[in-house]
C-alpha cells in the first residue's frame, strides 16, 4: 500500500506540469512513462508505446542509416548513424537482471559498434581525419580487440601525415593480438598496413575517394596463412 500510494502521488493529475522542463527532456518522458502506469493483477504495469523508447528509436535510425548506404547516399547514412548513436546512453536496461535482458543488452551493444564503425568509416572519407583521431584511441583502448577501431587509426593517422603512428598503431594491434590470443591480424588490416607502407616508401598519399574502399573489406574477408614477408612480395 506505501508503495502504490507513492506511485499515485508521483504520477497522478497535474505530476506533468510541475517536472516538465521542456519538450523532448528527460523529465517529459519520464512524465509520459509514469502517467502510463495502470493497476494489473497483483500491482502495476507500464504501458509504453514503443516509438516512445530511446532503444527503439536508436535501432530505427541505424537501420535507417544502413539502409541509405546501400542505397549510394553515403552522406545521409553518415547523418542517420549519428543521430541514431545520439540514442545510446551508458549500458542498455541498466543492471536489470534476467537472461532475456541479457541477450538484448549484448545485442544492442554490438549493433552500436558496428554503427559506430560504419560512421567513424564514413566521417574519415567525408569529415576532417585529424578532428576525430581522439575519439578513434578512446575506442581502440576499450575494444581492442576490434580491428576495424585499429584501422580507423591508422587510416587517419596516415591522412595527418602521420605515417609512423599508424604503422606503430598495427605494430601494437598485432602484438596484442598475438600474446593474448594467438592469432594474427585479419585480411584487411594486414593489407591496409601493406599499403601505408608502400605509399609512405613512394612519398605519396592516396585521396580519400581512392582508398576508402578499405573499410569494406572489413565486411568480407576471408582468413588467410600469414606469411611474414608478405608485404615485401607485393
Amino acid at each position: 500500500m506505501r508503495c502504490g500510494a507513492m506511485i499515485r502521488r508521483t504520477a497522478g493529475p497535474g505530476w506533468c506540469r510541475r517536472t516538465s522542463i521542456g519538450s523532448g527532456s528527460a523529465s517529459d518522458r519520464t512524465c509520459v512513462a509514469l502517467t502510463a502506469i495502470e493497476r494489473a493483477r497483483g500491482g502495476y504495469q507500464l504501458r509504453v508505446s514503443w516509438d516512445l523508447l530511446d532503444t527503439e528509436r536508436f535501432e530505427r535510425r541505424i537501420a535507417e542509416g544502413h539502409q541509405a548506404r546501400r542505397a549510394g547516399d553515403e552522406q545521409l547514412a553518415r547523418r542517420l548513424l549519428a543521430s541514431g548513436l545520439s540514442y545510446w546512453r551508458g549500458v542498455p536496461f541498466g543492471s536489470l537482471p534476467g537472461p532475456a535482458l541479457a541477450v538484448r543488452r549484448e545485442y544492442l551493444t554490438e549493433y552500436r559498434l558496428v554503427a559506430l564503425e560504419d560512421r567513424i568509416e564514413l566521417d574519415l572519407r567525408y569529415g576532417d581525419p585529424a578532428a576525430i583521431v581522439p575519439e578513434i584511441r578512446l575506442l581502440r583502448a576499450g575494444y581492442p580487440a576490434r580491428e576495424r577501431f585499429t584501422a580507423h587509426l591508422m587510416y587517419a593517422l596516415w591522412r595527418c601525415g602521420r605515417q609512423a603512428e599508424a604503422v606503430d598503431a598495427y605494430g601494437e594491434t598485432r602484438r596484442r593480438l598475438v600474446r593474448d590470443l594467438g592469432v594474427e591480424p585479419g585480411t584487411a588490416l594486414r593489407d591496409l598496413y601493406c599499403k601505408i607502407l608502400r605509399a609512405t616508401r613512394g612519398g605519396t598519399r592516396r585521396s580519400d575517394r581512392a582508398s576508402g574502399g578499405w573499410g569494406r573489406r572489413f565486411r568480407r574477408q576471408r582468413p588467410i596463412r600469414w606469411r611474414s614477408a608478405a608485404c615485401r612480395r607485393r
